[in-house]
């Protein structure tokens, strides 16, 4: 059980991997924008070109002051509806089964 929390802990902490899709999400954007000519190319030799687009109207600009998203300590992170935590699970796990074996 001790080796299982430790697995946890590591590469397949679920909360970890999840942390970090808002990075992978951003560089293939970045690299979208720095290769958006090379991409349109493939992209209207594969669909074919877009038609005009009848009238179009503007959007209302967004307030872009209020922050969607904020990012945590492992201390502080935000519990689950559940009220937990994996990391803080996985610690209080390994605790206890260190004061059982002894």
């Amino acid at each position: 059980l001790i080796q299982v929390a430790e697995r946890l802990e590591g590469p397949f902490n679920f909360e970890l991997a999840a942390d970090s899709i808002g990075v992978k999400i951003s560089e293939g954007i970045m690299y979208l924008q720095e290769n958006s000519v090379q991409m349109s190319t493939k992209v209207f030799q594969g669909c074919g070109n877009p038609r005009p687009a009848p009238g179009r109207t503007k959007r209302a600009v967004r307030d872009e002051t209020k922050r969607r998203f904020r990012t945590y300590s492992p201390d502080e992170k935000p519990t689950t509806a559940a009220g937990t935590n994996l990391d803080r699970l996985v610690k209080d796990v390994k605790e206890k089964l260190r004061l059982m074996k002894g």
